[in-house]
């Protein structure tokens, strides 16, 4: 009927490919399994990082507008100094008008006057 021993060769290659399908598998799952456990922490990772980075932006965001504000401040300055070296400027004095409760202008007091140059004589 079925005689093994003219096949044996061929149940061997049968076998051993069986085999190393088998080992091929187990190898891929493990594989598979390490790949999840490091795509988990990857993510973890960067979810951390984009709040991180968020924090950053958003200091460096408030360090832009302080900067600006120097830079703006600073330009002030220089161009009071450039005036104040070429006579560009001008100095207005105005009265100060002081308004009462009822909305009324009330006129300043009077300035104080200048102290004197010499402390009077006894």
């Amino acid at each position: 009927m079925f005689d093994l021993t003219e096949n044996v060769g061929a149940w061997i290659v049968a076998g051993l490919t069986w085999l190393i399908i088998m080992c091929t598998v187990v190898q891929v799952s493990k594989f598979y399994a390490n790949f999840c456990i490091a795509r988990k922490t990857l993510e973890n990772n960067m979810t951390g990082l984009t709040g991180q980075m968020k924090r950053l932006q958003s200091i460096m965001t408030e360090l832009l507008v302080e900067m600006r504000k120097t830079n703006r401040i600073q330009q002030n300055l220089l161009d009071l100094k450039q005036a104040e070296m070429t006579g560009d400027f001008e100095i207005v004095e105005e009265p100060i008008v002081e308004e009462t409760a009822d909305g009324e202008d009330v006129p300043a007091e009077e300035p104080i006057p200048a102290a004197p140059s010499a402390f009077p004589k006894l």
